[in-house]
C-alpha cells in the first residue's frame, strides 16, 4: 500500500491497490478474484452534470404536432392514394320524429315502454343509414322471423325471391353492423396523438412559465379557428350547389 516505506524505499504498489482500482466494496476475497472489473488508471469520471435547466430549445410535443398540420396544409405534391387516405366521411344528418309525442289518450306504462323501445330502435337504423323502405324491409323480415312459427297454409302463395331477400338483409345487416363497429370504437380527431400521462405531465411542466408556450396555444387555437370557418364556407358553398341544381331541374321540368 502507498504511503508506507521500508528502509527508505516506499512500498510497490501492489495491482489491487486503491490506488490503480479505486476504494475496493465489498468482501476483500471477491475484490481479489477476476470477478471484479478493474478500471485503468487514464480512465477518469466524467464532471457533474448540472440539472439547472435546459441548456437548448426542446420541442414539446404540441410544437412538433403543429408544425405537422402546417405542413400538411401547405403541402401541394399529393398523389391519388394520399389525397384519399386523408378522405373524412361524416355522417348524414337523420329526422328524429318519436311516436311517443303523438300518443294520446291513457296508455300503460308498458305500452308507453313499448313505444319509447320501438323510437330507438327506428332512430338507430335511421344513423346507419338505412333508407324508410329499407328500415320498412328490415322491421317486416323481423316480424316474418318472429312468425316462423305460422301454419304454412295461412302464409301467402306469392312473394319476393328468397334469394334477392337474402341479398338485401345482407346489405342491410352489413351496414347495421358497420356502425355498431364505428360505435365501439373510442372518438378520436383526425391526426391527433396518443401520449401518456405521464408525457403530458412532463410536457405542462415545461412550458408552465414559457411564453412561446402561450403562443403556441395561440397559434392551434388560430389554427382550428380557420378550419371551422373553411368547413362553414364548404358547407354553404355545396348548399348554394345543390339549390341551384335543384333549381335548375325544376326550370327544366317546366320547359
Amino acid at each position: 500500500m502507498p504511503g508506507g516505506s521500508v528502509n527508505g524505499r516506499p512500498f510497490r504498489d501492489s495491482p489491487n491497490s486503491y490506488s490503480r482500482c479505486g476504494v475496493p466494496c465489498g468482501h476483500p476475497d471477491r475484490y481479489s478474484t477476476s470477478s471484479v472489473v478493474r478500471v485503468g488508471v487514464t480512465v477518469r469520471p466524467k464532471g457533474r452534470v448540472t440539472l439547472d435547466g435546459p441548456l437548448e430549445n426542446i420541442e414539446t410535443e404540441g410544437e412538433r404536432q403543429l408544425k405537422q398540420l402546417a405542413k400538411r396544409q401547405t403541402e401541394t405534391q399529393l398523389n391519388l392514394q394520399e389525397h384519399i387516405s386523408r378522405h373524412r366521411s361524416f355522417t348524414e344528418k337523420v329526422v328524429y320524429k318519436p311516436k311517443t309525442a303523438e300518443v294520446k289518450g291513457v296508455k300503460s306504462l308498458q305500452d308507453y315502454n313499448k313505444i319509447r323501445q320501438q323510437d330507438d330502435e327506428l332512430e338507430f337504423l335511421r344513423q346507419c343509414g338505412l333508407s324508410e323502405s329499407e328500415i320498412h324491409y328490415k322491421r317486416v323480415a323481423d316480424v316474418e322471423s318472429e312468425s316462423e312459427c305460422q301454419p304454412i297454409e295461412k302464409r301467402g302463395k306469392y312473394g319476393v325471391n328468397p334469394q334477392v331477400k337474402n341479398e338485401v338483409l345482407q346489405d342491410i345487416q352489413g351496414k347495421i353492423e358497420e356502425k355498431r363497429r364505428q360505435f365501439s370504437n373510442a372518438d378520436t380527431f383526425s391526426g391527433a396523438v396518443h401520449i401518456s400521462r405521464h408525457e403530458m405531465e412532463l410536457e405542462n411542466s415545461l412550458n408552465s412559465n414559457r411564453d412561446q408556450h402561450k403562443e403556441i396555444q395561440k397559434g392551434i387555437g388560430l389554427f382550428f379557428t380557420m378550419s371551422q370557418k373553411a368547413c362553414r364556407v364548404a358547407a354553404s358553398d355545396y348548399v348554394k350547389a345543390k339549390e341551384a341544381e335543384r333549381h335548375e331541374v325544376q326550370l327544366i321540368q317546366q320547359v
